[in-house]
C-alpha cells in the first residue's frame, strides 16, 4: 500500500496503470482506452470518464454525492495491484469508494461503493443516499465545436440491458436527451404504475456506433439496479449515472438505513469501453455475469418437457370458480370451496387425463412429463402429493418410465407464497406462517415467505416430493404478498 508518497504509480497487466499524486491529490486509473480521473483537492471527485481511443466523454464534471457538497477526503487513497480506494467523510457518514481494474479485462473499471455509519448512539436515514458520474446535457451543448469542450451527448443512444426490446414489444432506445427530457417508470405484479424520474435497469449500453459504454450493476445478495438519473445542478443540466442508490420499492433494502457501527457495501458496478455497438455490449455483459457465475454447471441437462396445462381444462376453470370465493365479501377459504375443488380435480386431473398427456410426451419425443397445477391435494399450494387420485408417487414415476419411456423423474410446478387464482391456502402452514395483520391477529389469506414456520414446511413437503420422484421443480407465485 501506498502512504504519504507524493507520487506512485502502479500496472498490474498490460495497458492498464493507477497513478496517484499527492501533491495535486490527483488520481489517474488507466485500463485500456477507458481513462478514469479522481480529484480530491477540495473533496472527494470522480470528475472524468472518458474513451481515449474514440474522444467520447462520458463524465465531465464534478461527481454527484448527496447534499451537493463533495466527501472530505481525510487520507491518501491505499493503492493496491489492481486497485485504488478512497475514503472520506459526507456529514454523518464515512464513504468509501473503491475502483478496481478486473484482471483479463483491460478497458473495463469496476466502482463499489461503501457507506458506514461510524457513530455510537444514532441511526443514519440513508434511503434518499445517491451517488454518480456526472454527464452536461445542457440543450446549447447539442451541437460540439472544434475549440470548445466535447460533452459527448449528441449522437449518443443509451438501450437497458436486458430488455432492448421491452415485454410490451416496444424498442427501448433513447437519446441522452429523452432521458432527461421523459419521465420513466415501473410496475409489479398486480400493482399500478409508478412514474418516478430515476431510469432503472441491469445495466445500459452508451451506444455511439463504432463505440460503446457498457455500465452495468451487480449484486449478488441485494436487488439492485443501474441508475441514470437527470439533474438540475445550478444552471446545467446534468445526467448522474453508475454510482448507487434505491430504486423500486426501496431496494437495496440494507441502505435504507444504519444502525451505529454498520456498513452497507452497494454492489459492483462495472464501466467498460466496448468496440462496436449495444449488441457488442450485450456480449460483453454476458462475459461479464459469467465470470460471476451466473450461468449453468457443465452437467446441467434439462430434460424437454410436455406440459400438460394448455390441453387440460382444469386450471381455467379453477380460475373462473374460484374468483368469487376471494372477491370482496366473498366466503374464501370455507367447506363449499374445498368440496368444489376436490371435485373439479376428480373431473379434469384424473390419472387417467393425465396418462393421455404421458403418451403425448412420448409421441413428440419428451423426456419429461411436467405437470402444472393439480397434481397436489385440493389443488396448489399443499406440496402433498394426492396419492388418491394419482396413485403413490412412486408408483407414478415408475410408470412414467416403463409404460412411456419417459425419465424415472416428474417436473412439478410449485407455488409458493400464492394469491387467486395461483392460491396459497394458509391451512398448508402452521398459524405461525400467517402474516399478522394491522389488529394482530393472523390473517386469513396471506403467509409470510421469510417466516420459519413457512420455510420449515415447505423445506420439509418439498424434499419429500424429491425423494419420491420430483426430478425439476418450478418455483411459481413467489411474489409479495403485502401487508
Amino acid at each position: 500500500m501506498i502512504g504519504m508518497i507524493a507520487f506512485a504509480a502502479v500496472a498490474s497487466q498490460a495497458g492498464t496503470k493507477i497513478e496517484w499524486d499527492g501533491s495535486t491529490g490527483r488520481a489517474v486509473v488507466q485500463s485500456g482506452r477507458l481513462e478514469l480521473i479522481v480529484e480530491t483537492k477540495n473533496g472527494l471527485n470522480a470528475r472524468s470518464l472518458r474513451d481515449t481511443v474514440s474522444g467520447q466523454v462520458y463524465a465531465d464534471c464534478d461527481y454527484v454525492w448527496p447534499g451537493g457538497a463533495l466527501p472530505a477526503s481525510e487520507a491518501p487513497p491505499k493503492i493496491g495491484a489492481a486497485g485504488i480506494d478512497f475514503r472520506a467523510r459526507l456529514g454523518d457518514l464515512e464513504v468509501e469508494q473503491r475502483f478496481m481494474i478486473p484482471k483479463g479485462k483491460p478497458g473495463a473499471i469496476v466502482e463499489t461503493i461503501s457507506i458506514h455509519n461510524p457513530g455510537r448512539d444514532r441511526t443514519l436515514e440513508t434511503a434518499d443516499f445517491k451517488c454518480g458520474f456526472a454527464k452536461i446535457l445542457d440543450q446549447n451543448n447539442r451541437q460540439a465545436t472544434p475549440k470548445g469542450p466535447d460533452p459527448g451527448a449528441e449522437g449518443v443512444r443509451l438501450c437497458p440491458i436486458p430488455y432492448r426490446r421491452e415485454t410490451s414489444g416496444q424498442i427501448q432506445d433513447f437519446s441522452l436527451f429523452d432521458i432527461s427530457e421523459h419521465e420513466s417508470g415501473y410496475s409489479g405484479w398486480a400493482e399500478p404504475f409508478h412514474p418516478t424520474k430515476t431510469w432503472g435497469a441491469e445495466g445500459w449500453v452508451w451506444d455511439k456506433g463504432a463505440s460503446s459504454l457498457l455500465v452495468a450493476k451487480y449484486n449478488p445478495s441485494s436487488m439492485e439496479w443501474s441508475l441514470l438519473e437527470p439533474l438540475q445542478r445550478g444552471d446545467q443540466t446534468q445526467l448522474r449515472f453508475a454510482g448507487a442508490g434505491q430504486w423500486k420499492h426501496g431496494s437495496p433494502e440494507a441502505s435504507t438505513n444504519l444502525r451505529p457501527g454498520q456498513t452497507c457495501t452497494f454492489g459492483e458496478t462495472l464501466l467498460q469501453a466496448v468496440d462496436g455497438d449495444w449488441k457488442q455490449a450485450y456480449y460483453a455483459y454476458r462475459d461479464w455475469t459469467e465470470s460471476k457465475g451466473c450461468t449453468l454447471h457443465k452437467g446441467y441437462d434439462p430434460p424437454v418437457q410436455w406440459n400438460e396445462l394448455y390441453d387440460n381444462q382444469y386450471f381455467f376453470k379453477l380460475v373462473a370458480m374460484i374468483d368469487p370465493y376471494f372477491a370482496p365479501g366473498g366466503k374464501g377459504f370455507c367447506p363449499e370451496f374445498y368440496d368444489k375443488c376436490e371435485a373439479m380435480l376428480r373431473q379434469y386431473y384424473s390419472l387417467d387425463i393425465i396418462k393421455g398427456e404421458a403418451e403425448k410426451a412420448k409421441e413428440l419425443g419428451c423426456q419429461a412429463l411436467y405437470l402444472d397445477p393439480g397434481w397436489d391435494e385440493v389443488g396448489p399450494g399443499l406440496h402433498i402429493w394426492d396419492a388418491t387420485r394419482l396413485g403413490p408417487m412412486d408408483a407414478f414415476v415408475k410408470m412414467l418410465h416403463d409404460d412411456y419411456g419417459l425419465r424415472p423423474k416428474v417436473s412439478l410446478w410449485c407455488s409458493l407464497a400464492g394469491m387467486p387464482p395461483t392460491y396459497g391456502d394458509p391451512t398448508a402452514c402452521p398459524l405461525s406462517a400467517r402474516v399478522i395483520g394491522k389488529d394482530g391477529k393472523p390473517a386469513d389469506l396471506l403467509v409470510c415467505v421469510a417466516s420459519p414456520g413457512f420455510l420449515d414446511t415447505k423445506e420439509k413437503r418439498l424434499d419429500d416430493l424429491c425423494k419420491h420422484g420430483a426430478g425439476f421443480l418450478m418455483f411459481d407465485s413467489d411474489q409479495y404478498t403485502g401487508p
